[in-house]
């Protein structure tokens, strides 16, 4: 497992032009709807066994995580999760979808954008497999260093 950090003053900003949706315990029923739709396009793309639902979502809010969706045209496009750790927070289950027409949007944008706009002065965590190479890079690409440890 390859671990990152982003100190705020390494941030790779990219401005793209899309709505993104805060989601926590105290919104989520007014964006079941997106929440669903960002599943199901993750699994129209990937098999995993460990992909959330609705109800493991439902979990995730109560312990206090925040999930972000990126929209486009009224549609989901991806999705982050995001929940407290250490000194910041801990970056996790992202996704951006691949099988579109005309790909207005990276995964580099949707990360360094919900980390300037909602976590400015936060240290962010994030870490996947050493076989990911496309998260690998994204992290790199906006400011992310690798770190023995978290």
């Amino acid at each position: 497992m390859i671990k990152f950090e982003l100190s705020i003053g390494d941030l790779v900003c990219l401005k793209p032009n899309y709505e993104i949706l805060k989601i926590s315990l105290d919104n989520y029923i007014e964006y079941t709807n997106y929440i669903e739709n960002t599943i199901k396009n993750f699994n129209n793309e990937i098999q995993w066994e460990d992909m959330f639902n609705l109800v493991k979502s439902i979990e995730r809010f109560q312990n206090s995580m925040i999930m972000f969706i990126g929209i486009k045209d009224n549609c989901a496009f991806g999705h982050v999760w995001f929940k407290e750790h250490n000194d910041g927070y801990l970056l996790f289950n992202l996704f951006v979808r691949n099988l579109v027409e005309q790909k207005m949007w990276s995964g580099k944008e949707f990360v360094s954008d919900i980390i300037d706009k909602f976590f400015k002065n936060d240290i962010i965590y994030s870490e996947t497999d050493e076989w990911n190479i496309k998260s690998i890079k994204l992290f790199e690409k906006i400011g992310f260093k690798q770190v023995d440890s978290f």
